[in-house]
């Protein structure tokens, strides 16, 4: 029979617990601490959550928070997407993989900015959605 692995619970998410200008830091279950987080497995390490909110770059904000998917990708590299926009970076490091998202999604407003000022019904509401979420500056 197969060892079972221990059950562990997801960290919770607190953006008082911010430790960068623009994403919130997993808070941990006293069991299992800062230390042993993400868990051992044999082939991939379980996904766990960022909220990204705040200034990602500058004359660019996120308004609205919404959750990063962080996931580690069997070769080691580090991905992270989202379900809202259908994004996401790869890198070798967290911060790699978060300025390719980051930069994923300023691209991919900028793209839905210029097709939405053709007037195109569907492009504006989705441009229009993007916008309760991404703010850019002037």
């Amino acid at each position: 029979m197969a060892e079972q692995k221990p059950k562990v619970k997801k960290p919770c998410l607190s953006v008082e617990e911010n430790q960068s200008p623009y994403i919130a830091a997993p808070r941990f279950p006293p069991e299992i601490g800062p230390f042993s987080w993400p868990p051992e497995v044999q082939s991939f390490v379980t996904p766990t959550e960022m909220i990204l909110f705040g200034r990602i770059a500058a004359g660019w904000e996120i308004v609205k928070p919404f959750p990063l998917v962080i996931e580690q990708a069997e070769d080691g590299r580090i991905l992270v997407s989202e379900d809202l926009f259908l994004m996401y970076g790869i890198g070798d490091t967290l911060d790699d993989a978060l300025r390719d998202y980051e930069t994923a999604l300023m691209e991919y407003y900028d793209l839905i900015s210029l097709d939405a000022a053709d007037g195109d019904p569907p492009t504006l509401a989705l441009f229009q959605y993007l916008q309760q979420y991404v703010h850019k500056s002037a």
